[in-house]
């Protein structure tokens, strides 16, 4: 009997691998973002995503070494290699999970000085000038000014504050999400992908996943309200004689008839503020409850440069007492070392909701789930 399931395993296993798709199939699905395929239990998709994954020279050198391969392959000569069992799968996981483990000794040891750095920025501000409004501003003042100390005058007291609240916000979401992405990757369940490869960031019990950061979208927020925030809050700071720029940022305005209205003497005025925020609120307690439409929405919102159908983790960030503080939770890691370890232990597939989504015309299908930072 035993014999008989063994040789069943066996005629099995090497039916799987003759049925495997060729390189150019996945690769073309790939690159039409068809990633709803690769969530069958077809190894070959695993295969190919963990390959592109460590397609990069230093990895790739390390391979060819461990692996004594007379060339250097390429992605297709590498995949043809593994799904042929010349380098078993379990090969390649050993290797990546070696890797794994040096790139875990690294945020390990710097984790805590890194943290304290990042603890050390007190604002978090694009300005309005995230890349291409940056560049519309930069060529507005070019063709407004045709005086060379205009331009330097212009240059010291715009263009350079800018840049430094451009960059330095890049900064810290780049540390903070790497901080982050090692909480999710130290984990035993979690299978990293080790070249940072489009659409993928890890795997968890064989699940392709990419981590999205977030906080809750104030474009949700409009899309859900019955009314205007901004214009209701406008009346709203008229009808009680506070000052504000209508020339300002959405986010502004708010917060500076917000804060009047919070510092006057008045009772009616605050139980009409707290009646306006309240919508917000019950609109983040139902996202908590049921967050489906919220993912919807998040796949078919997105920007067209950064576009991906990809399965999606979004670990979404609230402060419910100050929206706008909702940067601060990027940099609570124990608060999200918590809330992503219990989200570990106790996933399965299942957890994951299928959406269907449409983007430009075209419908997508993909594996999602929210993971939600409160305070």
């Amino acid at each position: 009997m035993l014999k008989t399931v063994m040789n069943f395993c066996f005629f099995a296993r090497r039916k799987r691998r003759n049925d495997m798709k060729e390189f150019k199939y996945w690769d073309n699905e790939f690159s039409q973002q068809n990633m709803a395929l690769f969530n069958s239990d077809e190894i070959s998709g695993e295969i190919y995503l963990k390959v592109r994954s460590i397609y990069r020279k230093d990895l790739l050198d390390k391979l060819v070494t461990l692996n004594k391969l007379e060339n250097k392959p390429s992605m297709e000569e590498l995949y043809n290699l593994v799904c042929s069992n010349k380098i078993s799968i379990h090969q390649l996981n050993n290797f990546i999970d070696a890797e794994k483990k040096n790139d875990l000794d690294f945020y390990k040891s710097n984790f805590e000085l890194i943290r304290g750095e990042l603890f050390k920025v007190q604002h978090y501000s694009w300005g309005g000038d995230q890349v291409n409004s940056l560049d519309k501003k930069i060529v507005s003042i070019i063709k407004s000014n045709y005086s060379y100390d205009d331009i330097i005058s212009q240059i010291d007291n715009q263009i350079k504050s800018n840049v430094e609240r451009y960059t330095l916000n890049s900064w810290y979401n780049n540390w903070s999400s790497s901080l982050t992405e090692y909480l999710f990757k130290k984990e035993d369940r979690v299978f990293p992908a080790l070249g940072k490869i489009k659409s993928v960031d890890f795997f968890i019990d064989n699940i392709p996943l990419d981590l999205k950061i977030t906080f809750f979208p104030q474009g949700y927020l409009k899309f859900k309200r019955k009314t205007n925030e901004v214009t209701e809050l406008k009346k709203l700071g008229r009808k009680y004689g506070c000052s504000f720029d209508i020339k300002e940022s959405d986010d502004l305005i708010k917060y500076q008839i917000s804060e009047q209205l919070k510092n006057m003497s008045n009772a009616v005025a605050l139980q009409e503020l707290n009646a306006l925020l309240k919508e917000n609120t019950d609109i983040i307690n139902d996202s908590l409850s049921n967050p489906s439409e919220l993912i919807h929405w998040l796949y078919e919102n997105q920007g067209e440069m950064r576009f991906g159908s990809e399965n999606r983790l979004f670990l979404i960030l609230v402060d419910r007492n100050s929206l706008p503080n909702s940067w601060k939770l990027k940099r609570d890691f124990n608060l999200q070392e918590k809330v992503i370890s219990d989200y570990i232990i106790k996933f399965k597939k299942s957890s994951l909701r299928n959406v269907d989504f449409n983007f430009k015309g075209k419908r997508y299908t993909s594996l999602a789930d929210c993971i939600f930072i409160l305070t």
